[in-house]
């Protein structure tokens, strides 16, 4: 693999992020099971993680099928923009069947 640059001041800690994420699911837990997640509990840990995993595969691709559509629809939109520059706008929303197809996908994604 290549050799990375050094990092650059960035915008969010993700060490911050992941410690807030980790003191709400133990919420979850106390609220849910009336305890946090502990040693020998009875449960599999390698079952639990490879079920987690499992979920995680399908949120990952779930992501990447939908960021697919909006690239998509984004794009529609782009092509649809460049071919009517001269439209009035208060064509549009009256007359222009493109554009209605594209509000039609937007509002099939939820943002």
């Amino acid at each position: 693999m290549p050799e990375q640059p050094t990092p650059h001041a960035g915008h969010q800690s993700v060490t911050r992020s992941l410690i807030d994420l980790l003191s709400e699911r133990e919420r979850k837990g106390i609220a849910t099971y009336g305890r946090s997640l502990e040693t020998f509990n009875g449960r599999s840990a390698p079952q639990d993680l490879i079920e987690e995993l499992l979920d995680a595969v399908q949120y990952a691709r779930q992501w990447q099928m939908e960021r697919a559509k909006l690239i998509e629809v984004v794009k529609s939109a782009i092509e649809w923009r460049e071919a009517n520059r001269e439209v009035r706008i208060s064509d549009l929303w009256t007359n222009d069947i493109a554009l209605i197809k594209v509000i039609d996908e937007l509002g099939d994604i939820q943002l």
